[in-house]
């Protein structure tokens, strides 16, 4: 059996591998980071790997997973140690981080993480929790809610625990710093803590408004999920047992308001970027990358494909998404300095064609719910106001509906992973199979398409027309004679 990968062991890897560049017992923890997944490996503990190798300090990241216990079972054996692969089409680099200190699992060990979260060296507290556990009827939050008395199982509940004790122990507020795809993700946070927080305690409520700084954020990589012989490859690379090993691409972006309430960690020495306004960036990243990944989803999982560069690799699925991000969603965008449209779009194609990034079209498109909001449904309002068409977006949508309607449908093998399922469920009965029936219905969810576009009345029949036609000629039939200037 090949040995685990830990820190006394890393005189064995090959010299291409990168390692630490510094000595991690030799750096305090300063940051706490909420929902302990691939993302942040991949993504924030990077970036702060780097950053304690170019300039030290205190800066290591206490991991806390707010539910499953596998992320502390692959970590916790190997020293808190990890390799991420960064896969490309000229091969695969390995690289050794050493920027996790500790990972703990809160329902096991709530007192741990809130001792984590309060004490008076962590800085900043960041999170990638998704974007359903910032939502108040999010299970954890109500459950937290109707038992006060009890541990908080919720990420918002232990962040309201960890700033009560900081408060009443006297110690300065942090800086919470949310890293999920959510437009204006710190303002959301900020609310739904304000919201929990005046339901417990009145007092902390005042004192997370005037004391707590809540930055927004835009993060940036694709990260697939690790597969078994993504660890037997890395294995064989590294000579050591990795169980902890994540993939990902080469590409990395991370934007951050440069708004803190103590230390601020110099990211901005190791390509992060900090500035007074995300969201350009931000709308930029959630309408071309992320309204594209959804889109591709959709009509890449209807058509039969398994993984993003499966989908992106089909001459009409390529010619969607590209025309997608070129027609409808970039003329949405407002100016950004140091971001041209043109270019990004180039780039997100080359990085969707990855061959060696088995990002799997399923990851993407689960929580189809919250996620259609802010990437397709917030540019397709901006269009309607200026009296502007969405045969694009709309034919997207019409995809999503087309995908949880089979994945519904009695007999499916693969269930439908999205907090609304009973919601959407209920609406198709409710359509009774016919598309304009089934776009009303679903139209009317508010906690999806709001209380406007059902009265939009081009906007329904476009929807109701390509739904239609999904259903009479299939995905791609459709979507050809979309492209192709046919009726549908």
């Amino acid at each position: 059996m090949t040995a685990r990968l830990l820190a006394s062991r890393l005189d064995v890897l090959a010299t291409a591998v990168r390692r630490p560049q510094y000595r991690p017992e030799d750096h305090a923890v300063g940051i706490v980071h909420l929902g302990l997944g691939a993302f942040h490996r991949a993504h924030q503990a990077c970036y702060v790997d780097e950053m304690l190798a170019r300039h030290g300090g205190d800066w290591r990241i206490a991991g806390i997973s707010c539910r499953s216990s596998i992320p502390r079972d692959q970590l916790v054996p190997q020293g808190c140690l990890y390799a991420i692969a960064e896969q490309s089409a000229t091969g695969t680099e390995y690289r050794v981080i050493g920027a996790l200190a500790d990972a703990i699992v809160a329902p096991e060990n709530p007192s741990a993480a809130i001792a984590w979260l309060a004490r008076s060296t962590t800085h900043v507290i960041t999170l990638t929790i998704t974007e359903k556990a910032y939502q108040p009827s999010d299970e954890a939050i109500v459950t937290d809610l109707r038992n006060p008395a009890q541990a908080p199982s919720s990420a918002i509940g232990l962040l309201a625990a960890g700033l009560r004790r900081r408060q009443r122990e006297g110690v300065a507020a942090p800086t919470l710093l949310s890293c999920d795809n959510l437009r204006g993700n710190g303002q959301v946070l900020k609310q739904t803590v304000l919201a929990y927080a005046s339901r417990i305690d009145a007092a902390l409520a005042e004192w997370i408004e005037r004391e707590v700084h809540f930055p927004c954020s835009v993060v940036d990589r694709i990260v697939p999920t690790t597969t078994a012989a993504d660890r037997d490859a890395a294995e064989s690379s590294l000579g050591l047992r990795d169980e902890a090993l994540v993939t990902t691409e080469p590409f990395s972006q991370w934007i951050i308001e440069d708004s803190f309430a103590g230390p601020r960690p110099p990211l901005d020495a190791v390509g992060a970027r900090f500035v007074r306004d995300v969201h350009p960036f931000e709308t930029a990243k959630l309408r071309l990358l992320n309204g594209s990944h959804s889109t591709l989803a959709y009509v890449g999982l209807l058509a039969g494909h398994k993984f993003v560069h499966e989908a992106v690799a089909d001459p009409l699925l390529r010619t969607l998404v590209e025309g997608l991000m070129t027609e409808d969603l970039a003329p949405t965008l407002p100016a950004v300095d140091g971001l041209a449209a043109d270019h990004y779009i180039r780039t997100l194609l080359a990085r969707f064609a990855n061959p060696a990034l088995h990002h799997r079209l399923e990851q993407i498109a689960i929580d189809g719910s919250q996620k259609l909001p802010q990437r397709l449904l917030a540019p397709l309002r901006e269009r309607i106001a200026n009296g502007q068409t969405s045969r694009l977006i709309c034919f997207a949508i019409s995809a999503w509906m087309s995908f949880i309607r089979k994945r519904i449908g009695a007999g499916n093998a693969h269930a439908l992973d999205d907090p609304l399922r009973d919601t959407l469920g209920k609406a198709l009965v409710r359509g009774s199979g016919d598309a304009a029936n089934v776009v009303g219905e679903l139209l009317d969810i508010e906690a999806v398409f709001g209380a406007d576009l059902r009265q939009h009345a081009p906007t329904r029949r476009l929807l109701a027309a390509q739904l239609a036609a999904i259903d009479q000629y299939g995905i791609m039939h459709a979507l050809n004679r979309l492209l192709g200037g046919g009726k549908s």
